[in-house]
């Protein structure tokens, strides 16, 4: 992917704002990420405290949630919309977007 095409959409300081929503979230959930340099989408984790911020977020093309049932799906969600971060719902999941192609953006 050509980053020339693409909007950067985050900051550290919102996908801070994100990961300290995550945390506070009771349930367990799933999460990947894909890396914008190198196209690495990386295994399912539920760690949010360190593994999630490893590296930092320079490189995440999109952060993707995996939902169990409509009932996460909105409780996820609720959590979201208070950050307000661009992205969109899947049928099982949230991607979170870092880069995006350049054109319309759906925030939560």
């Amino acid at each position: 992917m050509n980053e020339n095409n693409l909007s950067s959409l985050m900051n550290n300081t919102k996908w801070k704002e994100k990961r300290n929503a995550m945390i506070g979230y009771p349930r367990t959930t799933k999460w990947r990420t894909k890396d914008i340099r190198t196209g690495y989408l990386s295994e399912w984790d539920s760690e949010w405290f360190y593994h999630f911020s490893e590296g930092g977020y320079k490189t995440i093309e999109y952060l993707e949630i995996r939902f169990e049932n409509q009932e996460m799906k909105s409780e996820i969600l609720k959590l979201l919309m208070k950050v307000h971060v661009p992205g969109e719902l899947k049928s099982e999941s949230i991607i979170i977007y870092g880069y995006k192609e350049k054109g319309h953006i759906d925030y939560l």
